[in-house]
């Protein structure tokens, strides 16, 4: 425990697989190549139109939460 500082409390059969593993499972090996496939069809523009779009989400989504926690605090 010491070792890992405290991440793993017993190395046992158990975790000793999972902990050890140098390669991910095959299902998300295929998953990272398609979305590494996915991203590289995907324009510079086209990119940044989605970061872009994904960033004004989430500040409104933010601002949503916001308000709501001080009108909670408030009421």
């Amino acid at each position: 425990m010491r070792q890992t500082e405290g991440r793993v409390p017993v190395f046992s059969h158990e975790v000793v697989p999972d902990h050890l593993r140098t390669k991910p499972d095959p299902e998300v090996e295929e998953q990272e190549k398609q979305l590494t496939t996915d991203a590289a069809r995907i324009g510079a523009d086209a990119a940044q139109k989605q970061i872009q779009s994904l960033n004004k989400m989430c500040s409104n989504l933010l601002e949503k939460i916001n308000k709501e926690e001080r009108e909670s605090e408030s009421g």
